[in-house]
């Protein structure tokens, strides 16, 4: 039997983050939350994550965003892993930033419901 997929959500506001972790767990993935991106890279070397989904806002300097998403797309635990961008329209330079990078996607809030990012997630698996 295969492994369920794995999805990380490393969100300031937790409340976001659990409610996608359970729409993501009712799906069938294994979602964990954390409150940042040096928790997500701790949790990464056991939990191994398909996906990891960050605040890109939380990192307000693009030139520190881009420096960030590289380095976590050198570190061992994550070189399968696609990282997930989300902002919302006001952020749009640093999303686009964060995906000249290396970012896979991004996610634009309040414009996405859990469940369809559920589907666009299975898509990129």
């Amino acid at each position: 039997m295969s492994q369920p997929p794995t999805i990380l959500f490393a969100l300031p506001d937790q409340h976001l983050a659990a409610i996608f972790a359970r729409q993501f767990t009712h799906d069938g993935w294994l979602s964990e939350t954390v409150a940042t991106l040096t928790e997500a890279e701790l949790r990464a070397v056991q939990l191994r994550p398909n996906v990891i989904i960050f605040d890109a806002t939380v990192i307000t300097q693009a030139a520190a965003l881009a420096a960030e998403i590289k380095r976590l797309k050198n570190l061992p635990t994550l070189l399968k892993t696609k990282l997930i961008v989300l902002g919302d329209a006001a952020h749009m330079r640093l999303i686009n930033d964060a995906l000249a990078a290396g970012a896979t996607d991004y996610i634009l809030l309040p414009h996405l419901t859990p469940n369809a990012l559920v589907a666009r997630l299975r898509r990129l698996l």
